[in-house]
């Protein structure tokens, strides 16, 4: 608080992405309470710390048609900045809509923006770097920092060289923590109705698949988004040719890798996904039924896939179950000159680790 004092409880951490305006914020009693950048003087919540400030800051990046003027178009606000190193020189990170960056320094108690102010010129993109003069001047009286004419407007190359100067000035920077990516795992097992297409001389027929996942978490906007990618074996449904005396008998070693959307649901937690799949055949087999003679063929299929699932149990601390049903639709492999593409539907369930 701007009093000195200090609030224990629980902030709504939506993992912000753009700055917050305002946090809302429940005290250990069960009230909420809603405070913006004038009301506090910083908080912390996570792996993260925010510090109100006032700031005069270019705002042109406002606006999604780029501005034509070279010079900053400076405005001034109350901001929640964040806190990237606490040193003799404090850097910050403030990020407006449209993805605009901002990044500020503090020194001895002036506050300023590093300006970086990009803008349009006879339909050529130009960029004002004035953080780089900003900073030889401010880093002037270390000579074992040198600010290259070519630093990068990006948090490493920043960070890098702030933590060179406080160094050089007998202070460790003290970083704060980055949110973090999550990756679990599990297994999984699934059931199917496949098709050999292209041919309606094939009858859907059931498969069954067994295999690990990996699903890697990215931690903007509550983990909203995540990489999942699972191998293992797959039995396609046994395809009979109603015309023909034979059927295939495939089972593969199949890799699926998808973009997964997390969404909520009242109090559930349900996801879609959208990848592709690739199978490569193992013990591939044509059967020929009136004889019993067996010949070796070899399945390829790449395919698209869609779904949707959701966890049964998400705040379970323990293992999740999830429950997922996909549709998957590609090439008809290699084997059949006949046959141009193959569909399937899915049901799955897993267990996350």
């Amino acid at each position: 608080m701007h009093s000195g004092d200090s609030l224990s409880g629980m902030i709504d951490d939506q993992l912000w992405r753009e700055n917050p305006t305002t946090i809302l914020f429940k005290d250990q009693g069960g009230n909420t309470k809603s405070f913006a950048a004038t009301d506090i003087d910083r908080f912390s919540v996570s792996n993260k710390e925010y510090e109100s400030m006032r700031l005069r800051y270019d705002s042109s990046g406002h606006s999604r048609k780029p501005t034509t003027s070279s010079l900053p178009q400076f405005k001034t606000s109350h901001v929640f900045a964040e806190l990237l190193i606490r040193g003799p020189i404090t850097l910050y990170r403030f990020e407006e809509r449209n993805n605009h960056i901002h990044y500020i320094v503090s020194t001895g108690g002036n506050i300023q923006e590093l300006v970086n102010h990009e803008y349009e010129h006879d339909g050529l993109k130009q960029t004002n770097k004035t953080y780089i003069s900003q900073l030889k001047s401010i880093m002037s009286d270390c000579s074992s920092v040198s600010v290259s004419d070519h630093l990068r407007y990006e948090q490493q190359s920043l960070t890098k060289i702030v933590e060179q100067y406080n160094q050089c000035k007998g202070s460790s920077s003290v970083r704060t923590k980055t949110d973090k990516h999550i990756d679990d795992f599990g297994v999984a097992g699934s059931i199917s109705s496949d098709q050999l297409g292209g041919s309606s001389a094939f009858a859907a027929s059931m498969g069954y698949g067994v295999m690990g996942f990996w699903n890697h978490k990215f931690p903007g906007r509550l983990y909203r988004w995540s990489i999942y990618s699972e191998l293992g074996y797959r039995k396609f449904g046994d395809q009979k040719n109603e015309a023909k005396p034979y059927q295939y008998e495939i089972s593969s070693l199949k890799l699926t890798i998808m973009g997964r959307r997390h969404f909520n649901v009242g109090g559930a937690r349900a996801f879609y996904n959208l990848g592709l799949g690739y199978s490569m055949g193992l013990t591939d087999e044509n059967k020929y039924l009136t004889t019993n003679r067996v010949t070796e063929i070899d399945s390829e299929f790449i395919s698209g896939v869609i779904g949707l699932g959701s966890y049964i149990n998400y705040k379970s601390k323990g293992p999740r179950v999830i429950l997922d049903a996909r549709f998957e639709y590609g090439s008809g492999g290699n084997f059949d000159t006949t046959v141009t593409k193959h569909s399937c539907m899915a049901l799955g369930v897993a267990i996350e680790f």
